[in-house]
Protein backbone atom coordinates (compact mmCIF):
# COMPACT_ATOMS: atom_id res chain seq x y z
CA UNK A 1 0.00 0.00 0.00
CA UNK A 2 2.96 2.26 0.53
CA UNK A 3 4.06 1.93 -3.20
CA UNK A 4 0.40 2.32 -4.37
CA UNK A 5 0.09 5.90 -1.99
CA UNK A 6 3.92 6.90 -2.85
CA UNK A 7 2.40 7.17 -6.42
CA UNK A 8 -0.62 8.59 -5.84
CA UNK A 9 0.35 11.59 -4.12
CA UNK A 10 3.70 11.93 -5.73
CA UNK A 11 6.08 10.85 -3.09
CA UNK A 12 8.97 10.05 -5.53
CA UNK A 13 11.57 9.77 -2.32
CA UNK A 14 9.55 6.92 -0.67
CA UNK A 15 8.60 5.53 -4.10
CA UNK A 16 12.78 5.26 -4.96
CA UNK A 17 13.63 4.18 -1.46
CA UNK A 18 10.58 1.27 -1.77
CA UNK A 19 11.74 0.04 -5.31
CA UNK A 20 15.61 0.09 -4.61
CA UNK A 21 16.04 -0.77 -1.45
CA UNK A 22 12.92 -3.10 -0.58
CA UNK A 23 12.61 -4.90 -3.70
CA UNK A 24 9.28 -3.67 -4.88
CA UNK A 25 8.28 -4.05 -9.07
CA UNK A 26 7.96 -0.93 -10.69
CA UNK A 27 5.40 -3.02 -12.58
CA UNK A 28 3.68 -4.00 -9.20
CA UNK A 29 -0.26 -3.45 -9.33
CA UNK A 30 -3.44 -3.45 -7.35
CA UNK A 31 -6.69 -2.54 -9.59
CA UNK A 32 -4.42 -0.09 -11.00
CA UNK A 33 -0.63 -0.18 -12.11
CA UNK A 34 2.02 1.81 -10.53
CA UNK A 35 1.97 3.78 -13.95
CA UNK A 36 -1.56 4.53 -14.29
CA UNK A 37 -2.04 5.74 -10.49
CA UNK A 38 0.93 7.85 -11.52
CA UNK A 39 -0.61 9.68 -14.81
CA UNK A 40 -4.23 10.05 -13.07
CA UNK A 41 -2.92 11.71 -10.64
CA UNK A 42 -0.31 14.03 -13.12
CA UNK A 43 3.04 13.08 -11.24
CA UNK A 44 5.20 13.11 -14.18
CA UNK A 45 8.64 13.06 -12.41
CA UNK A 46 7.15 9.42 -10.50
CA UNK A 47 5.97 8.54 -14.09
CA UNK A 48 9.64 9.20 -15.09
CA UNK A 49 11.21 7.32 -13.08
CA UNK A 50 9.02 4.13 -13.22
CA UNK A 51 9.49 3.92 -16.84
CA UNK A 52 13.16 4.01 -16.32
CA UNK A 53 12.76 1.48 -13.53
CA UNK A 54 11.10 -0.30 -16.16
CA UNK A 55 7.39 0.22 -15.92
CA UNK A 56 5.53 -0.71 -19.17
CA UNK A 57 3.69 2.98 -19.68
CA UNK A 58 1.14 1.31 -22.41
CA UNK A 59 -0.52 -1.30 -20.17
CA UNK A 60 -3.94 -2.04 -20.62
CA UNK A 61 -3.82 -0.70 -24.05
CA UNK A 62 -2.63 2.53 -23.34
CA UNK A 63 -4.98 3.09 -19.86
CA UNK A 64 -2.15 5.34 -19.06
CA UNK A 65 -2.75 7.64 -21.77
CA UNK A 66 -6.62 7.99 -21.30
CA UNK A 67 -6.11 8.39 -17.52
CA UNK A 68 -3.72 11.25 -18.47
CA UNK A 69 -5.80 13.04 -20.80
CA UNK A 70 -9.08 12.09 -18.72
CA UNK A 71 -7.66 14.37 -15.92
CA UNK A 72 -5.94 16.99 -18.13
CA UNK A 73 -2.74 16.12 -17.13
CA UNK A 74 -1.14 17.40 -20.85
CA UNK A 75 2.90 17.32 -19.43
CA UNK A 76 1.43 13.57 -18.70
CA UNK A 77 0.16 12.90 -22.11
CA UNK A 78 2.87 14.80 -24.24
CA UNK A 79 4.97 12.31 -22.26
CA UNK A 80 3.75 9.01 -23.04
CA UNK A 81 2.91 10.13 -26.54
CA UNK A 82 6.43 11.29 -27.03
CA UNK A 83 7.20 7.45 -25.63
CA UNK A 84 4.96 6.19 -28.19
CA UNK A 85 1.79 5.72 -26.72
CA UNK A 86 -0.94 5.62 -29.17
CA UNK A 87 -3.54 8.40 -29.49
CA UNK A 88 -5.49 6.73 -31.56
CA UNK A 89 -5.80 3.78 -28.82
CA UNK A 90 -9.34 1.95 -27.68
CA UNK A 91 -10.88 3.94 -30.48
CA UNK A 92 -9.28 7.31 -29.41
CA UNK A 93 -10.90 6.98 -26.02
CA UNK A 94 -8.07 9.34 -24.42
CA UNK A 95 -9.52 12.23 -27.37
CA UNK A 96 -13.09 11.36 -26.00
CA UNK A 97 -12.50 11.44 -22.60
CA UNK A 98 -10.56 14.63 -22.76
CA UNK A 99 -13.38 16.27 -24.64
CA UNK A 100 -15.98 15.28 -21.91
CA UNK A 101 -14.01 16.47 -18.99
CA UNK A 102 -13.36 20.05 -20.72
CA UNK A 103 -9.56 19.72 -20.89
CA UNK A 104 -8.50 21.95 -24.17
CA UNK A 105 -5.19 21.92 -23.98
CA UNK A 106 -5.42 18.59 -24.18
CA UNK A 107 -8.05 18.63 -26.74
CA UNK A 108 -5.67 20.97 -28.67
CA UNK A 109 -2.83 18.54 -28.76
CA UNK A 110 -4.55 15.33 -29.57
CA UNK A 111 -5.83 16.94 -32.82
CA UNK A 112 -2.64 18.16 -33.77
CA UNK A 113 -1.50 14.13 -33.42
CA UNK A 114 -4.08 12.91 -35.77
CA UNK A 115 -6.89 12.05 -33.49
CA UNK A 116 -10.54 11.57 -35.08
CA UNK A 117 -12.35 14.16 -34.23
CA UNK A 118 -15.82 12.30 -34.71
CA UNK A 119 -15.08 9.31 -32.27
CA UNK A 120 -18.47 8.38 -30.83
CA UNK A 121 -19.49 5.28 -29.17
CA UNK A 122 -22.43 3.24 -28.00
CA UNK A 123 -23.00 6.44 -25.70
CA UNK A 124 -22.44 9.30 -27.85
CA UNK A 125 -19.65 11.67 -29.46
CA UNK A 126 -16.94 13.50 -28.86
CA UNK A 127 -18.59 17.23 -29.84
CA UNK A 128 -21.90 15.76 -28.38
CA UNK A 129 -20.37 15.34 -24.46
CA UNK A 130 -18.35 18.50 -24.78
CA UNK A 131 -21.84 20.02 -25.92
CA UNK A 132 -23.61 18.42 -23.06
CA UNK A 133 -21.25 19.57 -20.53
CA UNK A 134 -21.06 23.06 -21.66
CA UNK A 135 -17.40 23.18 -23.14
CA UNK A 136 -17.97 25.97 -25.83
CA UNK A 137 -14.20 26.37 -26.62
CA UNK A 138 -13.78 23.21 -27.28
CA UNK A 139 -17.33 23.00 -29.24
CA UNK A 140 -16.18 25.57 -31.80
CA UNK A 141 -12.52 24.03 -32.08
CA UNK A 142 -14.48 20.92 -32.70
CA UNK A 143 -16.11 22.40 -35.02
CA UNK A 144 -13.40 23.69 -36.83
CA UNK A 145 -11.57 20.91 -37.15
CA UNK A 146 -14.66 19.27 -38.82
CA UNK A 147 -16.82 17.59 -36.19
CA UNK A 148 -19.82 16.03 -37.66
CA UNK A 149 -22.78 17.93 -35.30
CA UNK A 150 -25.38 15.87 -37.17
CA UNK A 151 -23.69 12.34 -35.71
CA UNK A 152 -25.53 10.17 -33.22
CA UNK A 153 -28.78 12.35 -34.66
CA UNK A 154 -27.47 15.30 -33.56
CA UNK A 155 -26.84 14.21 -30.19
CA UNK A 156 -24.74 17.77 -29.69
CA UNK A 157 -28.01 20.13 -29.74
CA UNK A 158 -30.29 18.01 -27.83
CA UNK A 159 -27.82 17.51 -24.77
CA UNK A 160 -26.93 21.23 -25.22
CA UNK A 161 -30.33 22.28 -24.65
CA UNK A 162 -31.25 19.28 -22.28
CA UNK A 163 -28.66 21.07 -19.72
CA UNK A 164 -29.35 24.58 -20.85
CA UNK A 165 -25.58 25.84 -22.61
CA UNK A 166 -27.67 28.81 -24.52
CA UNK A 167 -24.14 29.45 -26.00
CA UNK A 168 -23.18 26.17 -27.67
CA UNK A 169 -27.17 26.04 -28.51
CA UNK A 170 -26.64 29.57 -30.51
CA UNK A 171 -23.62 28.25 -32.46
CA UNK A 172 -24.85 24.78 -32.96
CA UNK A 173 -27.86 26.40 -34.66
CA UNK A 174 -25.69 28.58 -36.78
CA UNK A 175 -23.75 25.82 -38.06
CA UNK A 176 -27.11 24.08 -39.28
CA UNK A 177 -27.75 21.26 -36.15
CA UNK A 178 -31.27 20.02 -36.74
CA UNK A 179 -33.51 21.10 -33.81
CA UNK A 180 -36.55 18.79 -35.04
CA UNK A 181 -33.95 15.37 -34.20
CA UNK A 182 -36.14 12.61 -31.90
CA UNK A 183 -39.16 14.55 -32.31
CA UNK A 184 -38.27 18.22 -31.46
CA UNK A 185 -36.55 16.58 -28.31
CA UNK A 186 -34.13 19.83 -27.70
CA UNK A 187 -37.20 22.25 -27.34
CA UNK A 188 -39.09 19.58 -25.00
CA UNK A 189 -36.86 18.93 -22.59
CA UNK A 190 -35.04 22.43 -22.14
CA UNK A 191 -38.41 23.15 -21.06
CA UNK A 192 -38.58 20.25 -18.65
CA UNK A 193 -35.88 21.43 -17.07
CA UNK A 194 -36.73 24.99 -17.09
CA UNK A 195 -34.41 27.05 -19.75
CA UNK A 196 -36.28 29.85 -20.75
CA UNK A 197 -34.03 31.27 -22.87
CA UNK A 198 -32.79 28.08 -25.14
CA UNK A 199 -36.99 27.30 -25.30
CA UNK A 200 -37.67 30.99 -26.80
CA UNK A 201 -34.25 30.28 -29.08
CA UNK A 202 -35.41 26.97 -30.59
CA UNK A 203 -39.48 28.77 -30.93
CA UNK A 204 -37.43 31.51 -32.84
CA UNK A 205 -35.79 29.18 -35.05
CA UNK A 206 -39.09 26.61 -35.87
CA UNK A 207 -39.18 24.40 -33.11
CA UNK A 208 -42.20 22.77 -32.77
CA UNK A 209 -44.02 23.94 -29.50
CA UNK A 210 -46.55 20.88 -29.69
CA UNK A 211 -44.11 18.11 -30.29
CA UNK A 212 -44.66 14.92 -28.46
CA UNK A 213 -48.67 15.63 -27.68
CA UNK A 214 -47.24 19.34 -26.11
CA UNK A 215 -44.84 17.70 -23.64
CA UNK A 216 -43.38 20.80 -23.34
CA UNK A 217 -45.67 22.53 -21.51
CA UNK A 218 -46.69 19.64 -19.60
CA UNK A 219 -43.43 18.75 -18.42
CA UNK A 220 -43.00 22.61 -17.67
CA UNK A 221 -45.93 22.26 -15.33
CA UNK A 222 -45.13 19.62 -13.66
CA UNK A 223 -41.70 21.36 -12.89
CA UNK A 224 -43.54 24.20 -11.04
CA UNK A 225 -42.33 26.49 -13.72
CA UNK A 226 -44.87 29.62 -13.96
CA UNK A 227 -42.58 31.88 -16.26
CA UNK A 228 -42.11 28.65 -18.77
CA UNK A 229 -45.88 27.91 -18.63
CA UNK A 230 -46.82 31.26 -19.35
CA UNK A 231 -44.31 31.98 -22.52
CA UNK A 232 -45.67 28.06 -24.19
CA UNK A 233 -48.79 28.89 -23.69
CA UNK A 234 -48.34 32.41 -24.95
CA UNK A 235 -47.06 30.69 -27.63
CA UNK A 236 -50.25 28.72 -28.49
CA UNK A 237 -49.07 25.15 -26.43
CA UNK A 238 -52.16 23.35 -26.02
CA UNK A 239 -53.66 20.18 -23.79
CA UNK A 240 -53.89 22.51 -20.93
CA UNK A 241 -56.21 19.96 -18.92
CA UNK A 242 -53.27 16.91 -19.28
CA UNK A 243 -51.18 19.74 -17.73
CA UNK A 244 -53.42 20.92 -15.05
CA UNK A 245 -53.86 16.70 -14.18
CA UNK A 246 -49.90 17.02 -13.45
CA UNK A 247 -49.95 20.40 -11.26
CA UNK A 248 -52.67 19.40 -9.54
CA UNK A 249 -51.31 15.84 -8.61
CA UNK A 250 -48.08 17.51 -7.39
CA UNK A 251 -49.89 20.00 -5.46
CA UNK A 252 -48.70 23.09 -7.34
CA UNK A 253 -51.18 25.69 -6.77
CA UNK A 254 -50.51 28.66 -8.74
CA UNK A 255 -50.01 26.71 -12.02
CA UNK A 256 -53.20 24.47 -11.19
CA UNK A 257 -54.90 28.60 -10.77
CA UNK A 258 -53.21 29.72 -14.14
CA UNK A 259 -54.58 26.69 -16.09
CA UNK A 260 -58.15 27.41 -14.71
CA UNK A 261 -57.45 31.01 -15.45
CA UNK A 262 -57.12 30.29 -19.17
CA UNK A 263 -60.08 27.85 -19.60
CA UNK A 264 -58.42 24.08 -18.25
CA UNK A 265 -61.33 22.25 -17.68
CA UNK A 266 -61.30 20.51 -14.15
CA UNK A 267 -63.55 17.85 -15.17
CA UNK A 268 -61.87 16.67 -17.82
CA UNK A 269 -61.35 12.58 -17.98
CA UNK A 270 -57.95 12.04 -19.33
CA UNK A 271 -58.56 8.21 -20.98
CA UNK A 272 -59.94 5.39 -19.28
CA UNK A 273 -59.26 5.94 -15.28
CA UNK A 274 -60.38 1.79 -14.39
CA UNK A 275 -63.12 2.91 -12.87
CA UNK A 276 -61.18 4.17 -9.80
CA UNK A 277 -61.35 7.83 -10.63
CA UNK A 278 -58.11 8.67 -10.75
CA UNK A 279 -57.98 10.32 -13.54
CA UNK A 280 -59.63 14.02 -12.92
CA UNK A 281 -57.46 16.80 -11.83
CA UNK A 282 -59.70 16.63 -8.51
CA UNK A 283 -58.92 13.07 -7.79
CA UNK A 284 -55.13 13.32 -8.20
CA UNK A 285 -54.87 16.47 -5.59
CA UNK A 286 -57.09 14.27 -3.59
CA UNK A 287 -54.78 10.84 -3.19
CA UNK A 288 -52.24 13.04 -3.10
CA UNK A 289 -53.75 14.99 -0.15
CA UNK A 290 -53.03 18.58 -1.75
CA UNK A 291 -56.12 19.82 -0.37
CA UNK A 292 -55.55 23.23 -1.00
CA UNK A 293 -55.42 22.45 -4.84
CA UNK A 294 -58.74 20.20 -4.10
CA UNK A 295 -60.31 23.21 -2.64
CA UNK A 296 -59.39 25.38 -5.61
CA UNK A 297 -60.98 22.92 -7.85
CA UNK A 298 -64.20 22.41 -5.81
CA UNK A 299 -64.22 26.18 -6.15
CA UNK A 300 -64.41 26.64 -9.84
CA UNK A 301 -66.37 24.05 -10.19
CA UNK A 302 -64.77 20.29 -10.20
CA UNK A 303 -67.32 16.99 -9.25
CA UNK A 304 -66.87 16.21 -5.99
CA UNK A 305 -68.97 13.13 -6.41
CA UNK A 306 -66.67 10.89 -8.58
CA UNK A 307 -65.96 7.66 -6.83
CA UNK A 308 -62.12 7.12 -5.86
CA UNK A 309 -62.90 4.43 -3.67
CA UNK A 310 -62.69 0.67 -4.75
CA UNK A 311 -65.06 -0.91 -2.17
CA UNK A 312 -68.21 -1.48 -4.16
CA UNK A 313 -70.29 0.93 -2.26
CA UNK A 314 -68.51 3.35 -4.63
CA UNK A 315 -67.76 6.48 -1.73
CA UNK A 316 -66.63 9.74 -3.40
CA UNK A 317 -64.32 12.80 -2.72
CA UNK A 318 -67.71 14.34 -0.86
CA UNK A 319 -68.11 11.47 1.05
CA UNK A 320 -64.82 11.71 2.51
CA UNK A 321 -64.76 15.51 3.40
CA UNK A 322 -67.77 15.41 4.88
CA UNK A 323 -66.20 12.39 7.44
CA UNK A 324 -62.98 14.19 7.41
CA UNK A 325 -64.62 17.59 8.66
CA UNK A 326 -67.16 15.34 11.08
CA UNK A 327 -64.20 13.53 13.33
CA UNK A 328 -62.22 17.00 13.09
CA UNK A 329 -65.42 18.26 15.08
CA UNK A 330 -65.95 15.58 17.03
CA UNK A 331 -62.03 15.49 17.99
CA UNK A 332 -62.36 19.11 19.31
CA UNK A 333 -65.26 18.76 21.31
CA UNK A 334 -63.15 16.22 23.05
CA UNK A 335 -60.05 17.35 23.26
CA UNK A 336 -59.63 21.35 22.55
CA UNK A 337 -56.83 22.90 21.35
CA UNK A 338 -54.67 19.37 21.21
CA UNK A 339 -57.20 18.46 18.07
CA UNK A 340 -54.97 20.06 15.50
CA UNK A 341 -51.52 17.73 15.71
CA UNK A 342 -53.61 14.28 16.56
CA UNK A 343 -55.83 14.87 13.36
CA UNK A 344 -52.43 15.99 11.75
CA UNK A 345 -51.24 12.86 12.52
CA UNK A 346 -54.20 10.88 11.82
CA UNK A 347 -54.61 12.22 8.46
CA UNK A 348 -50.99 11.34 7.72
CA UNK A 349 -52.08 7.56 8.87
CA UNK A 350 -55.32 8.08 6.54
CA UNK A 351 -53.16 8.62 3.59
CA UNK A 352 -51.61 5.83 3.47
CA UNK A 353 -54.71 3.72 4.05
CA UNK A 354 -56.40 6.48 1.17
CA UNK A 355 -53.76 4.79 -1.37
CA UNK A 356 -54.90 1.11 -0.96
CA UNK A 357 -58.45 2.94 -2.04
CA UNK A 358 -60.57 1.42 0.63
CA UNK A 359 -63.16 3.25 2.22
CA UNK A 360 -63.88 1.03 5.24
CA UNK A 361 -60.29 1.55 6.01
CA UNK A 362 -60.52 5.78 6.07
CA UNK A 363 -63.97 5.31 7.75
CA UNK A 364 -62.70 2.86 10.47
CA UNK A 365 -59.76 6.03 11.36
CA UNK A 366 -61.90 8.98 11.04
CA UNK A 367 -64.77 7.22 13.54
CA UNK A 368 -62.26 6.37 16.36
CA UNK A 369 -62.28 9.68 17.30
Amino acid sequence: MSLLRACEYGDLEMLKYLIENCGCDANYQLGYSLVEIACMNGHLDVLKYLVEKGADMRIRKDCPLQFAAKNGHLDVVKFLVERGADVRASNDYAFFRACEFGHLDVVQFLIKKGVNVNVHDDWGCAVGFASRFGYLEIVQLLIEKGADIHIYDNFAIRNAARNGHLEIVKLLIQNGADIHSQNDYAICHAARNGHLQIVKLLVQNGADIHAQNDYAICYAAKSNNLEMVKFLHENGAKFMNVALHWASEYGLYNIVKFFIEKGADVNWRNGDDFGTGDNFAISRAFFNREFEVVKLLVENGANTHISVFSDEDRHTIMSYISLRNKAEIRAANKIGSWWIPICYDLNRECGKRMMERSWEKVKAMYEAL
